[in-house]
């Protein structure tokens, strides 16, 4: 199920059960989006989020961290690669393992 935050934004909420048959709610409001394209014949990927909650969040390529950047819901991933790829990215807030959905591109 989906819904709208105080600031307008999509969040996803799911209803889970526990053993004890006591019911929890889980929200992932940090959501990612991911946009490849190239530059001269180099991939560059544009990611975009929300949600995030700590002044920097780490980026993530493939389950590596490449970088660490300000949460100002923005990052340019220049890898300067050539040719076919697929890669899977992800924000996390800096320093934790809170982090978006994975989003990937495919060149």
């Amino acid at each position: 199920m989906s819904a709208l935050d105080v600031e307008g934004r999509t969040i996803w909420i799911a209803d889970a059960h526990r053993d004890d048959g006591k019911h929890f709610v889980v929200r992932a409001d940090e959501k990612l989006t991911a946009t490849g394209y190239l530059v001269d014949g180099k991939r560059r990927a544009d990611l975009n989020w929300s949600g995030a909650t700590s002044a920097n969040v780490d980026v993530y390529r493939n389950g590596g961290r490449i970088a660490t950047t300000a949460n100002d819901g923005f990052y340019m991933d220049r890898s300067n690669g050539r040719g076919p790829g697929t890669f899977t990215y992800r924000v996390c807030n800096a320093g934790t393992q809170t982090c978006s959905n994975n989003a990937t591109v495919t060149f």
